[in-house]
């Protein structure tokens, strides 16, 4: 269950758990969240057994056993011999028991380790019990793979048996000029959110619209129900970041002083050649080509390095030097600018610095935007340079956008003469 905040999913699955514990011979339920056992125990004692104590305050009368002792919470049913009980978010704490239904609630935040121990001992509870279900709810996480609630997700949209969802989610992406219009974002918040109009209002949404301004990414998880990418699988870039700050309409035409880059695939499987410049200190990157092998850089960058009379700045290292050898022979020849170790290191934080912060402007090409996606962390000498985590990944449209933005900032400020009077 993917569903916005403040849509009652949580006491929604609670109710209907309550109810076959009363109506039926003992079933057994073992709720917990994939945080930590004190917030469990909290958010049974506040949200579940507090509203049960209030609607039967007198102990003797009730029908249910309502324990608080820690360690041992739950409601049991003495005619009926069923119970709900709350469990730490650890699979030892489950391996023990028999369950007709578990309940993981915001199961969005659990790592990848804790959801996998989770559901090794979860499962195991249901073996020897017919027709067990587990529920497997929460908010939009910030990472996608690895992710429990995710997972499970995927699994439902792929109709995998006995594997049923309930979704209420925006589609994806949302660009920046659609957070930034609250007409936009109404509609689409008011399709997404089924709490709107019966739990809160639209008003109470409008007003953490506004507080998320500097934080989209927050509004997009809580109330539109779209995941984040952080961290995915040592994913270096945010993509739900990334396509905040695409820019609709057609490409721009780049200026005159725009850098160039050119990046080639270790195994020459692809190439790129990017420009970039800034517009009002946004950091803009527009990929001018990407394609299959290497054979067409040669001709292309050349001409187009001779066309805008700017240099090709390029990696020192590596098969784009066989490009290098093959420009160094054009008539005319463009100028080259080789960029060494530390100035490679210096381009690649200073784009995830641009992009991470939202200071990045680029026209939802999918060739950058793939790149985009395929780039993860790699690690050397104790800094970050830019990986692929499957050899056949194309990146070099990422490499070359982080070359030529440091190539242009690079550039020498052109200051105009001083006017020189003659008397």
């Amino acid at each position: 269950m993917l569903i916005p905040r403040r849509s009652s999913k949580t006491t929604s699955i609670v109710a209907v758990m309550l109810g076959r514990c009363a109506m039926r011979e003992e079933y057994l339920v073992g709720f917990t969240l994939a945080t930590t056992g004190a917030k469990a125990r909290t958010r049974f004692r506040q949200d579940i057994a507090a509203p049960l104590a209030r609607l039967y305050p007198d102990p003797e009368t009730r029908p249910f056993v309502i324990r608080l002792a820690a360690g041992s919470e739950g409601i049991y049913w003495p005619e009926t011999g069923s119970a709900f009980t709350v469990l730490t978010p650890s699979g030892d704490s489950f391996r023990s028991d028999a369950l007709d239904a578990v309940v993981i609630d915001e199961s969005g935040e659990a790592s990848p380790e804790l959801g996998e121990d989770l559901m090794a001992g979860a499962r195991a509870t249901q073996d020897t019990r017919p027709d067990g279900q587990m529920v497997i709810a929460g908010t939009a996480p910030a990472y996608r793979d690895g992710n429990l609630l995710f997972d499970t997700l995927k699994d439902g949209r792929a109709e995998v048996p006995r594997v049923g969802i309930v979704e209420y989610s925006a589609p994806e992406p949302v660009t920046a000029e659609d957070y930034a219009d609250w007409e936009v974002m109404r509609e689409m918040t008011l399709k997404a959110h089924p709490g709107i109009g019966t739990l809160t209002t639209l008003d109470t949404i409008e007003d953490r619209w506004r507080q998320y301004r500097e934080r989209p990414q927050s509004y997009l998880r809580e109330y539109l129900s779209i995941p984040g990418m952080v961290g995915q699988a040592g994913q270096l870039f945010d993509y739900e970041q990334w396509m905040l700050n695409a820019k609709p309409g057609a490409f721009p035409t780049p200026p005159a002083n725009a850098a160039l880059a050119v990046s080639v695939h270790p195994d020459r499987l692809s190439a790129s050649a990017v420009v970039a410049w800034r517009q009002d200190s946004k950091a803009c990157v527009l990929v001018m080509k990407n394609a299959p092998g290497i054979n067409w850089l040669t001709d292309y960058a050349g001409a187009l390095a001779t066309r805008k009379r700017v240099p090709i700045v390029h990696d020192n290292k590596g098969e784009v030097l066989v490009i290098v050898e093959r420009l160094k022979r054009l008539n005319p020849r463009p100028l080259l600018k080789p960029r060494g170790y530390k100035d490679v290191l210096t381009a690649t934080a200073l784009f995830m610095t641009e992009v991470e912060t939202g200071n990045v402007r680029h026209w939802n090409q999918d060739e950058l935007n793939a790149g985009i996606k395929a780039t993860v962390r790699r690690s050397h000498r104790g800094s970050v340079l830019f990986g692929r985590a499957l050899d056949a990944d194309d990146i070099t449209t990422v490499e070359a956008a982080a070359l030529a933005l440091h190539a242009y900032d690079a550039q020498p400020v052109k200051r105009p003469l001083p006017r020189m009077i003659a008397s």
